[in-house]
């Protein structure tokens, strides 16, 4: 029998719909989407989580989670611990290039996506990746991206 899915943390490259992953699996398994609740935005958006009430979403298991892979590092050990021991990781994909064009918009620094790549790079060796998904207006599965795709 299939181990069944409770906790769903969706961790991706910013701008590659990942919001809309969030609420995607939210929707799907009858949880609240919690955007941003790992991440605080540092160009674009916000987040309405403080760190109490973002540790105990995190660990009440009631909402979809989700946050960037470049920021993860600045979440406290216990909360990095408790994902990886009580969730399934999902991350979302986009073309390369439109999430590019899309952070250049946003940020206008055009040196910052070196820097989020790498970052990004780093971190995701740590994790366990249940699914990846592209997103392109559906959200399919795929395997994951290799160093020659054009997906981020």
């Amino acid at each position: 029998m299939a181990e069944p899915i409770h906790n769903i943390a969706v961790i991706s490259f910013p701008r590659t719909a990942s919001k809309t992953l969030t609420t995607w699996y939210a929707n799907k398994f009858d949880k609240i989407a919690a955007h941003g609740i790992l991440h605080n935005p540092e160009y674009h958006g916000a987040n309405d989580y403080t760190y109490p009430n973002m540790k105990r979403r995190v660990f009440e298991c009631t909402h979809v989670l989700h946050g960037h892979w470049h920021s993860l590092n600045l979440l406290d050990k216990d909360i990095i611990n408790f994902i990886k021991d009580n969730y399934k990781i999902v991350s979302a994909h986009r073309e390369s290039k439109l999430v590019f064009e899309s952070l250049n918009e946003i940020t206008n620094k055009p040196e910052l996506i070196a820097e989020l790549i790498e970052k990004t790079n780093a971190e995701k060796a740590n994790w366990d990746i249940w699914k990846h998904h592209l997103i392109d207006g559906d959200i399919s599965t795929i395997d994951a991206p290799g160093p020659d795709s054009t997906l981020i």
